[in-house]
C-alpha cells in the first residue's frame, strides 16, 4: 500500500505538472539508452570471406587465377549474446557484381549493406540486429574481380528449301562460318549449332548464284551473347543453283535411215 500511495501521487504531480513530465520522459530515454548499449557490442572479425556470385550474369565466369575467394575484415555491431558466439566463418560479403558487363579485371566497392550469413551455417543470425556500421568498418574496402568468357565456337547450319523441281543446289558458303557464343553451360549444350528460324525458301529461285543475308535476331540463340560479331553485323549465304538433268535408258529405238538404197539389218551407234 505504501508503494501505491508513492506511484499515485507521483502521476497526479506528473499529470497537474507538464515540466516534471517532460523530465521523466528524460530520465526514462536515459535509462533505456544505457540498458540497450550495454546489451550491445562491437566486434572485429578478421578473415571474412567474399562471395563473388551475386548478381554475376551466366556469360561470365571468374578467372581461374581467382578460385581462391578474397578475405575482408569487417567490424560487426549487435547484442553480446549473439557476438559472443560468433567466427569468421559465420559471416560473408556478398557484393552486386552486375555492373560487370564482360571479361575484365574490375575494382568492386563493399557496402555495408553486402554482409550477409554464411549459406554453410547451421547457427540462426538475427541479420536485423546485427550490422556494419559504415565503410570505414570494411578493410579493404574495393576487392578486385577478374572474369572471363564463358564461350563454344557453334558452326552455322542455315535451315534452306527445296529449290524448285530441276534444279539442285550445288554449293553453299556461310560468312561467318562459325559463332563465338557466351552463356551459361545449360544454354551452350542446348546450342550445338545455330540455324535460322524461319527457313529460307528456295522455290521462285532460278538464277545460277543466290545471296541471302540476316541479322542475328534471325536466329535461335536463346540468351546466349555473341562474341565475334557486331548487332548491326550480318550472316551472309552464298548458293549456287544450277539445273538438274535426269538420265534414262531406252532400248529398241527403231531407226530410219533416209536415202537408203539398201535394206539395213545392224548398226553401231557411239555417242
Amino acid at each position: 500500500m505504501f508503494f501505491k500511495r508513492i506511484f499515485n501521487s507521483i502521476r497526479v504531480a506528473i499529470k497537474d505538472d507538464w515540466g516534471l513530465l517532460l523530465v521523466a520522459l528524460g530520465v526514462a530515454t536515459i535509462v533505456w539508452w544505457n540498458i540497450t548499449q550495454r546489451s550491445v557490442t562491437e566486434r572485429w572479425f578478421w578473415s571474412v570471406e567474399v562471395s563473388l556470385e551475386n548478381g554475376l550474369k551466366p556469360s561470365l565466369v571468374l578467372h581461374p587465377d581467382q578460385v581462391k575467394r578474397p578475405k575482408v575484415a569487417i567490424k560487426v555491431r549487435g547484442p553480446r549474446s549473439y557476438m559472443d558466439t560468433l567466427s569468421d566463418s559465420s559471416f560473408q560479403m556478398s557484393p552486386d557484381l552486375s555492373s560487370i558487363q564482360s571479361a575484365t579485371k574490375q575494382s568492386i566497392l563493399l557496402s555495408p549493406d553486402d554482409l550477409r550469413p554464411q549459406p554453410r551455417l547451421v547457427q540462426t543470425i538475427p541479420m536485423d540486429r546485427i550490422r556494419i556500421v559504415s565503410s570505414e568498418d570494411i578493410k579493404p574496402l574495393r576487392i578486385d574481380v577478374q572474369t572471363i568468357w564463358n564461350s563454344k565456337i557453334r558452326p552455322i547450319v542455315p535451315k534452306i528449301g527445296k529449290p524448285a523441281p530441276g534444279y539442285i543446289v550445288s554449293a553453299s558458303k556461310v560468312t561467318p562460318a562459325t559463332l563465338t557464343l557466351a552463356g551459361s553451360d545449360p544454354e551452350l549444350e542446348a546450342h550445338t549449332i545455330i540455324q535460322n528460324r524461319i527457313p529460307l525458301r528456295l522455290q521462285s529461285v532460278r538464277s545460277k548464284t543466290f545471296t541471302h543475308e540476316w541479322k542475328l535476331e534471325d536466329f535461335a540463340l536463346g540468351e546466349l551473347e555473341v562474341l565475334n560479331m557486331k548487332p548491326n553485323d550480318t550472316i551472309r549465304l552464298d548458293l549456287q543453283i544450277e539445273s538438274q538433268f535426269a538420265s534414262q535408258e531406252f532400248r529398241q529405238v527403231p531407226v530410219d535411215v533416209l536415202n537408203a538404197t539398201e535394206v539395213l539389218t545392224d548398226f553401231t551407234y557411239t555417242p
